[in-house]
């Protein structure tokens, strides 16, 4: 009898554990997409070293996968001790975007309609979006060559744009790239005050075309092939060790939407 109840004993462990669920597995989406994150900020924004802190998670998450771009903008990004990081086109950028306070992000600049913005305020629901449009595959390819003479600050960039897939564009494409500088130390105000020795990334330095971009081709039209050379001259002041060319191509007209993004060090 101890025996035929220790073999039931066996049998039901047994059974039990060959019939316990697995929980599934979640692969990441395996696309090409890049993901432009623009990210409002200001030095004198209290809550934007949590925005910051969020983008670099992100960009842990998603290797490779998230281009994010700091803009200083607003009041909460005024001067302090001459200290001003602020720029035309990145205020131009926040005002379009409908941000209604800092820390916010705009994601490929889609238009959110139940908010009625494109700027996503708290951190805590960035990662959804962002995460969504990875998963979405682009419609383009783009690549940037840059070339730098350091003697004269001579910058020299070539954007090639392939199409991946043959979709008529609904809006006009454009093209737009712009400077980023990172490792910039400088004041930062925290939870615990002033950090007046606070490492700022991926900082919106400048743009290499006008804010919305230059134009590549009508609505309407399939997206063909393209290539850009454009030319700048780095200002003193920028550490071109610690600058990226960010490039994206996007729709030009009612909506600004991103297809694609990409980003090279100005200094391979």
């Amino acid at each position: 009898m101890y025996r035929g109840i220790l073999l039931s004993l066996i049998l039901s462990c047994f059974f039990a554990s060959s019939c316990e669920e697995n929980p599934p597995k979640i692969t990441p989406c395996q696309t090409d997409r890049v993901v432009l994150v623009e990210e409002f900020t200001g030095i004198s924004c209290v809550r934007c070293p949590t925005g910051h802190q969020k983008i670099k998670e992100l960009q842990a998450q998603y290797p490779n996968k998230i281009i994010p771009i700091a803009i200083h903008a607003g009041h909460l990004a005024r001067p302090y001790n001459g200290w001003d990081f602020r720029t035309t086109e990145g205020t131009e950028i926040r005002r379009w975007s409908q941000a209604i306070g800092e820390p916010s992000v705009n994601v490929n600049r889609q238009y959110f309609d139940q908010l009625g913005v494109y700027g996503i305020v708290s951190p805590n629901t960035w990662a959804g979006p962002i995460a969504d449009e990875i998963c979405l595959p682009p419609d383009a390819s783009i690549e940037l060559t840059p070339t730098y003479v350091a003697g004269t600050r001579a910058l020299s960039v070539t954007v090639d744009i392939t199409p991946v897939n043959a979709v008529k564009m609904k809006e006009n494409v454009g093209v737009t790239v712009l400077i980023t500088e990172s490792k910039v130390i400088a004041p930062q105000l925290g939870d615990a005050g002033w950090d007046n020795n606070y490492e700022h990334n991926h900082m919106l330095r400048g743009f290499i075309t006008d804010t919305w971009g230059m134009k590549l081709q009508e609505k309407g039209e399939t997206l063909m092939p393209h290539q850009k050379t454009l030319n700048y001259t780095l200002p003193t002041g920028w550490d071109e060790n610690n600058c990226h060319i960010v490039a994206f191509v996007h729709y030009q007209g009612d909506e600004r939407y991103i297809l694609q993004a990409t980003e090279e060090s100005l200094i391979p």
